[in-house]
């Protein structure tokens, strides 16, 4: 599995980011880390999260 960076952005409908283009049928998993000022923050990893049509 290779891990490829995206640039999210941010509008008034919350954040976004663009995905890598896959062959059709293979499985995308996600990965996110975010951090706020104060310190707090979260990640996650989802292996297989859908499968690109």
């Amino acid at each position: 599995m290779t891990w490829q960076p995206t640039t999210v952005d941010r509008d008034r409908d919350g954040y976004h980011a663009a995905l890598p283009t896959v062959t059709g049928g293979q499985a995308v998993s996600l990965r996110v880390k975010a951090t706020a000022d104060g310190g707090s923050g979260i990640e996650q990893t989802i292996i297989r999260a859908y499968r690109a049509g």
